[in-house]
């Protein structure tokens, strides 16, 4: 079977194709990944499996941080190569809602927060980076661009995410709705740790500053 048939036996990748053909209601996307790559040409073992868990221990705070914010979201896994570490397998996240004001503030605040370059916001079919990169915006990542997930695309279908130097091309292989036990306790949780979001402060400028700073400190 191809690789496009295995990936239409995903009920979640079909509703997010639904989703997106949508007109009532209209939704808006957005693509973030709490990963690194590894900067070395040669890395040790070592190197790779600290990455790997600081990787493994972002994203899992990242998962956190977009249920906190209200947001529901897939899980997409795939695979980019990395140079001498050879194929890496990477975890990201579409976002979905038809909030388009707070998906804005919520990619751009955690796109800082997990050291990404850009995030990816989609809306009407067209997609853009939102810069959250440290350094000048480059050329490639200005303006808009027309994004397609009809099913002559699956098998191409790829991300920009990633810090600018693990900005490789990612080959999607699964996608999955992410489902959280929103209990008492869980919300109690997020009230009372200072590394989750709170969506409600987010035009504090104090607030946003000190969030993200210690999001940083957690994940590094």
């Amino acid at each position: 079977m191809s690789v496009l048939n295995e990936k239409l036996k995903n009920d979640d990748y079909v509703r997010f194709l639904k989703m997106f053909e949508s007109e009532d209601p209209k939704y808006c996307f957005g693509g973030i990944s709490a990963c690194r790559g590894l900067a070395k040409e040669n890395p040790t073992k070592k190197d790779i499996d600290d990455n790997n868990h600081r990787n493994n221990k972002a994203s899992q705070l990242l998962e956190h941080e977009i249920n906190a914010a209200g947001l529901s979201f897939m899980e997409m896994k795939g695979v980019y190569e990395e140079f001498e570490a050879g194929t890496v397998y990477e975890k990201s996240f579409l976002i979905y809602t038809t909030k388009e004001d707070l998906l804005r503030k919520v990619l751009e605040t955690l796109g800082r927060a997990f050291n990404q370059d850009s995030v990816l916001f989609i809306k009407d079919k067209r997609a853009q980076f939102i810069w959250t990169g440290e350094y000048e915006q480059p050329d490639w990542a200005k303006g808009t661009f027309k994004v397609d997930f009809n099913q002559k695309s699956l098998e191409t279908m790829f991300s920009r995410l990633g810090t600018k130097s693990a900005g490789r091309r990612f080959q999607l292989t699964s996608i999955e709705e992410k489902k959280f036990a929103n209990n008492f306790m869980t919300k109690l949780m997020y009230y009372t740790n200072d590394d989750i979001i709170k969506v409600n402060r987010l035009d504090e400028s104090e607030y946003r500053e000190s969030f993200i700073s210690r999001v940083r400190d957690y994940i590094e």
